[in-house]
């Protein structure tokens, strides 16, 4: 049984730099060097495994599964094993060479260019053209070609004899099998059919190189291990997307929502509320999802969300609720199950990270408070230690809460009386209310500059953005469930401090008050020793953008 290896990437916020992190199965931290990046660990043929990693402040080596360093950290670049036991690129100044999974270096860096091995062989550039090598370094297809693709299962490469020149295939023995005629092909799949362009239009040929399906079709990516090939039919925006079969019959349809990624037979669709298809296109499991990313296929499982919980679904359909706030996040989007890394990272309450498998089992913490065991018997692998600073907990970014949408803490803590108190006995002055989405984050009293559509929403008085929320069009178009959650929220806010005031103020006696127009405005208004305390919910939506604010105003 080969040896599984988790790679833990640690963010910014936690103890200590970011980086990465080595655990096993069971959670047990593994001893390695300071580690900036790890590619997944591939078995070495023997039993354990190895992957390509570049050391903190240095450079690429190969480590194995106990942490150690099979070929040290001295490498420009270093790439993944081809096969189990196989061979690896890696790269030496200008020149690139090949290791094997004992550290061994097995072909010098010679070449200016070089492919992982396929099929046995591996293309790679001498001056300017490409021949193709064997795992000795004797060239076996002189070629040469300029450029060349990787072999398929079935011995097939696509080739160019010159860059400008059309694109064919050629067979391991270096014959070319199918004569170069098109712009652009792509790899065979293994049924026997690949891509191929004439023009802008994409068809699929047999390895004869005759026509399965002509040229018509706007894009079709190469076959994945389904034995499926994505597709888009030209001329069709809303309903042209589908999957082909080797014979180029469409077995899969549906929108632009589908997704391009098939993995395990199972492929996303959220052109309506988000569903899976199988292979047949048929959906596959009981039941509609919030959000879901593509399925992992080295766990098969993936990181989904169903009825307003976060959870791991897996192959089979089940969906595994865990008890933290959200996915993690990288520049917006979810990190989900890495390739290879057998793992998803969650925050918790307290804005750390937990790492969990594909049956939403716990297998590290970081950041964790003290020394005591994670679930399942693991031990924490960045345990807080006497005289360390507690960890920054990282921002929630898809289920923001409280302490991220106020920006006046006593009203958020059950203040807001006192917070309208103040603002009814403040000094008045001209303030404008700024929508976030038009006209971005401003001071209320900055009134500098409005032109004369802002005159209308000129006040005087005093005011308080108590809370607010802006969310963009990158991250509201892939979380869609975004403006429902985030609108709950507000009227939620809303209800707690209307309460809130109407139990000093007592009854609101008018709600007919805008401080602004937007798309869905709810107010209270109250007449207090002469002014006018507006508490409103502004909500706007415009350019893919959406925003909530929370407002708090004494008017004259």
């Amino acid at each position: 049984m080969t040896a599984r290896v988790h790679v833990l990437s640690v963010p910014g916020g936690q103890p200590g730099p970011p980086g990465v992190l080595l655990v096993d199965p069971a959670g047990a931290r593994i001893p390695a060097p300071e580690l900036a990046e790890v590619w997944p660990f591939d078995p070495d043929g023997e039993g354990g495994s190895v992957a390509a990693a570049r050391a903190a402040g240095s450079g690429w080596g190969y480590l194995d599964h106990t942490g150690r360093w099979r070929v040290a950290p001295v490498l420009d670049e270093a790439k993944r094993l081809a096969w189990p036991g196989g061979l690896a690129r890696f790269r030496q100044g200008d020149a690139w060479g090949y290791v094997n999974a004992r550290g061994e270096v097995v072909i010098g860096p010679r070449y200016r260019e070089a492919s992982a091995f396929s099929h046995g062989l591996a293309a790679v550039r001498t001056g300017r053209k490409f021949h193709y090598i064997d795992a000795s370094g004797d060239v076996v297809v002189e070629g040469p070609f300029k450029p060349a693709g990787p072999f398929s299962a079935l011995g097939l490469a696509a080739v160019r004899t010159g860059a400008d020149r059309p694109a064919g295939y050629v067979d391991v023995e270096g014959r070319m099998a199918v004569e170069p005629r098109f712009d652009d092909a792509l790899l065979f799949g293994a049924q026997g059919a690949a891509p191929v362009r004439v023009g802008d239009r994409w068809g699929l040929i047999d390895t004869a190189g005759g026509w399965i399906v002509e040229p018509r079709h706007a894009r079709i990516d190469e076959f994945g291990e389904d034995g499926l090939a994505y597709r888009i039919e030209a001329g069709r925006p809303s309903d042209g997307y589908g999957y082909l079969d080797a014979s180029g019959r469409t077995v899969v349809r549906g929108g632009a929502g589908l997704s391009p990624v098939m993995a395990c037979g199972l492929v996303r669709d959220d052109d309506a509320d988000l569903r899976f298809l199988d292979r047949a296109g048929r959906p596959a499991f009981v039941g509609r999802f919030d959000w879901a990313e593509d399925f992992d296929p080295s766990c098969g499982a993936c990181v989904a969300r169903r009825g307003g919980r976060w959870g791991v679904l897996d192959a089979t359909g089940r969906f595994r609720a865990v008890p933290f706030r959200e996915p993690m996040t990288t520049a917006g989007g979810v990190v989900g199950f890495g390739p290879g890394q057998g793992v998803a990272p969650f925050l918790d309450g307290e804005g750390t990270v937990v790492f969990v498998n594909r049956a939403a089992e716990v297998v590290a913490r970081l950041g964790a408070g003290g020394p005591g065991p994670a679930a399942r018997g693991g031990l924490p692998v960045r345990p807080d230690s006497p005289g360390t600073a507690a960890p920054r907990p990282l921002p929630a970014v898809l289920r923001p809460g409280p302490d991220e949408h106020f920006l006046v803490p006593e009203a958020q803590n059950g203040g807001v009386v006192g917070v309208a108190t103040g603002l009814l006995a403040a000094e008045p002055v001209r303030f404008y209310p700024y929508s976030l989405v038009f006209g971005g984050r401003r001071s209320v009293a900055d009134v500098s500059g409005l032109g004369g559509d802002g005159a209308e929403h000129l006040h005087t008085g005093s005011m308080l953005v108590l809370a607010e929320s802006h969310v963009g069009e990158e991250l509201w178009g892939t979380y869609r469930f975004l403006a429902d959650q985030e609108g709950g929220a507000f009227a939620a806010y809303f209800a707690d401090l209307a309460a809130q005031l109407a139990g000093h103020f007592g009854e609101p006696e008018c709600d007919t008050v805008r401080l602004r127009n937007g798309d869905g405005n709810t107010g209270r208004v109250w007449y207090v020793n002469g002014r006018r305390l507006v508490l409103e919910v502004y909500t706007h939506c415009g350019d893919g953008d959406f925003e909530h604010q929370l407002w708090l105003a004494a008017l004259v």
